[in-house]
């Protein structure tokens, strides 16, 4: 409840007390035409100003749960084709063994079933992805014994289609698509030995699958930054660097960063409001990023939206369980589903939230901005 309401609330409280005294001590033996008394008119007026702020300054948005994966499944790579979900690859645990698997699911939102309708060439988890209106981009990943350096496309025509190669197989990179290229940024090049982590930095022509390296990534030898694209920026936030004291560790960090695709620079912008790594982020209009979840000590289930323009962060609705996992944008919802949730163990809960309600939740309705009205 906003502070606003309070203090309304706060104040009917106090009118209506007074009310009733001063109904005890004038309106004895008045008979039913008494005169018309100018505090209950007051009253009346403040329950409608607590009902005005009630509908402008709170929100209804809430995550509606839907219907379960078929199998508790986690990093995979995801988006939408056709108006309707994707999962490609992951890792699943049974009988305490970790599991990689090449298995592609599809969620139809006007159905709200899942299906099985595909396979990858091999297992895969742990790629850097994106998405376009022709489909879903992925690049690097591993199948449990060695690291991934193809790049794959997912379409409504399977099967999936190898379109190129970076220089290097990755996991744990962070990665975005701006314009027709995909940017894809550091990761480990060895799924077995994580001090093989790189700040390398490429873009990948989605035309005709050529790469080309970029200025490293400023934090310096990185594991899973979390990237999103807005106009012509990249914005990366949080991610992890070996221990100094203990190279078979990492340490988490809350810092963020902003690329300059036309200058092919980067900056630093506001940390993030926590040191996570596995951050999922997700851009919701041209102006603002969605954040939530990662690892800190443990698995986390805040969200923040991050304002490109004024460079600040504000808390939106939680998640509705903790863990690491995807947004997927799909018309007017936010999907959370699957995902890491505790140590050896998926997720195979899916839920979504309108989203431009995470906006309306945040700005007073006089300076909601344009894309969430």
């Amino acid at each position: 409840m906003s502070k606003n309401v309070k203090l309304s609330l706060a104040a009917i409280g106090a009118q209506a007390s007074r009310l009733r005294v001063s109904s005890v001590l004038t309106n004895r033996g008045r008979d039913a035409h008494a005169p018309f008394r100018p505090s209950y008119f007051l009253f009346t007026l403040s329950l409608i100003h607590l009902v005005y702020l009630m509908t402008t300054l709170t929100t209804s948005a809430a995550w509606e749960q839907l219907p379960s994966l078929p199998e508790e499944t986690g990093n995979f790579a995801s988006g939408v084709i056709q108006g309707d979900l994707i999962t490609l690859g992951g890792i699943v645990w049974k009988n305490d063994t970790k599991l990689w698997i090449n298995t592609i699911r599809r969620y139809d939102t006007a159905k709200k079933s899942w299906s099985e309708i595909g396979k990858l060439p091999h297992a895969l988890a742990y790629p850097a992805f994106g998405q376009t209106e022709k489909g879903i981009y992925f690049v690097g990943g591993g199948d449990g014994t060695n690291a991934n350096s193809a790049l794959y496309f997912c379409e409504a025509n399977l099967p999936v289609k190898k379109l190129g190669q970076i220089p290097q197989p990755l996991l744990y990179s962070g990665a975005a698509i701006a314009g027709n290229k995909l940017f894809i940024a550091c990761g480990v090049s060895d799924v077995a030995d994580i001090k093989t982590l790189t700040n390398s930095f490429y873009a990948i022509d989605l035309a005709n699958g050529k790469t080309e390296a970029l200025p490293e990534f400023p934090a310096g030898k990185w594991i899973l930054p979390s990237i999103s694209a807005v106009g012509n920026k990249l914005f990366a936030f949080t991610g992890a660097s070996l221990n100094p004291t203990d190279n078979t560790k990492v340490v988490n960090s809350d810092a963020a960063f902003v690329y300059s695709i036309a200058g092919k620079t980067w900056k630093p912008i506001k940390a993030y409001p926590l040191a996570v790594r596995g951050l999922a982020s997700c851009a919701l209009d041209d102006r603002h990023i969605l954040l939530g979840g990662g690892y800190e000590n443990d698995f986390r289930g805040d969200t923040f939206i991050y304002d490109t323009k004024s460079d600040s962060y504000f808390p939106t609705v939680d998640l509705p369980y903790r863990g690491m996992s995807n947004f997927i944008k799909a018309g007017e919802f936010i999907y959370w589903l699957g995902g890491e949730d505790k140590m050896k163990h998926r997720s195979n809960l899916c839920y979504r939230i309108a989203w431009k309600e995470l906006l309306k939740s945040q700005y007073p309705r006089s300076t909601t901005p344009d894309a969430a009205r």
